[in-house]
């Protein structure tokens, strides 16, 4: 993996090297990465200056703050997050009981889905949640659908990320899709 630094930002952010890749590997989850490497980050400082909030003796409970999403210039504002939370619920309302997760849980999967698929814009990310739950319907009568916070993204067994989201965006993008689920 390689990670690029610009040294502007570094002086614009009075942050060093390893604060910075300390936080694009946060925002990534590669927290296997973050245990193999030698680095030495104010994780104090920046907490302190409002880029990561949660509890550092446990790495996966530490998570990026609107500033910190700012710094890697990841796209993620609370408005977008908010509809897309929105719309959502509002697909996966009237499919199978308790498949809806809590907004809560869908803007931070949301968030964190961003995060590590930067390169789908809003718009895909509405036909590939719309794709699912229509394939879902006629597939399986919504029997084997997955929770909200699930299909945007979930941990397997071996702590590995996954997401359907990131699959059905990427169908979305190939054209693998029914025309009505087609980008223009």
């Amino acid at each position: 993996m390689n990670i690029n630094i610009s040294t502007e930002t570094l002086s614009e952010h009075n942050i060093s090297g390893d604060d910075y890749i300390f936080i694009k590997l946060i925002s990534l989850g590669k927290y296997n990465e973050l245990s193999m490497l030698n680095l030495v980050p104010n994780i104090q400082q920046l907490i302190d200056d409002d880029f990561i909030k949660g509890f550092p003796e446990q790495l996966t409970q530490v998570e990026l703050t609107d500033k910190g999403f700012a710094l890697l210039e990841i796209i993620n504002t609370d408005e977008e997050l908010d509809k897309l939370t929105i719309l959502f619920t509002q697909l996966w309302d009237n499919t199978k009981p308790g498949s809806v997760s809590t907004p809560t849980s869908i803007k931070n999967r949301l968030k964190r889905f961003c995060t590590l698929f930067p390169q789908y814009d809003i718009e895909t990310i509405k036909v590939a949640a719309a794709y699912y739950v229509e394939e879902m319907r006629k597939n399986s009568g919504f029997k084997y659908m997955k929770s909200t916070s699930n299909f945007i993204l979930e941990r397997d067994g071996f702590d590995d990320i996954q997401s359907m989201l990131n699959s059905f965006c990427q169908s979305i993008i190939s054209g693998e899709t029914d025309d009505q689920y087609q980008r223009a």
